[in-house]
């Protein structure tokens, strides 16, 4: 539920920022840039939150048996389209082989 939590959150900072056009007359270039800075925000922060809950999933959902925790919540940044995305990752070794 967190993880919608944080979506709606994104889609309330669009809302607000086409309101403040709407209500208050900014001019319209500085709405399209406002606007395109706050969805490639909005954008980073679905991302990040997604790849954190497929985190979380992987962890509950292991073969416990197979696949030891060696690094819990490792930061890492990935580029995407909407930008540098720093998010936290596990990382597992598989315990017969010492495997990453």
């Amino acid at each position: 539920m967190d993880m919608v939590q944080q979506i709606l959150k994104g889609f309330q900072r669009i809302l607000g920022l086409s309101l403040h056009f709407l209500e208050k007359g900014m001019d319209f270039q500085e709405f399209e840039e406002r606007l395109w800075e706050t969805m490639n925000s909005v954008g980073k922060d679905i991302l990040r939150v997604v790849l954190e809950a497929k985190d979380e999933e992987i962890h509950r959902e292991r073969d416990r048996n197979a696949f030891q925790v060696v690094r819990r919540s490792d930061q890492r940044t990935i580029l995407t389209l909407f930008g540098d995305v720093t998010y936290r990752r596990t990382y597992y070794r598989k315990k017969n082989t010492r495997e990453y």
